[in-house]
């Protein structure tokens, strides 16, 4: 569930399915992050996806949230 490094200019292309579900994944994060009163910043959000990704024992899942964090940091750089 990666996915694919455009050559062009190093941005991850992600297919319409798995855009669909990380958009998914990202928004019940935040809603949960909302929930708890937390902070909402770029460096939080990153924080408790790396917790996710450390403690997931499904591989899908772990990739895609690796591909969650990817296009975090790769979204609107040129």
């Amino acid at each position: 569930m990666k996915g694919i490094r455009d050559s062009d200019n190093g941005a991850i292309k992600c297919s319409l399915t798995q855009m669909r579900s990380c958009e998914e994944r990202l928004g019940a994060l935040l809603i949960e992050m909302l929930h708890a009163k937390q902070t909402i910043s770029k460096r939080t959000i990153c924080l408790k996806i790396a917790a996710r990704i450390a403690t997931e024992t499904d591989a899908a899942t772990e990739a895609q949230l690796n591909a969650l964090m990817a296009l975090i940091f790769t979204k609107g750089q040129k």
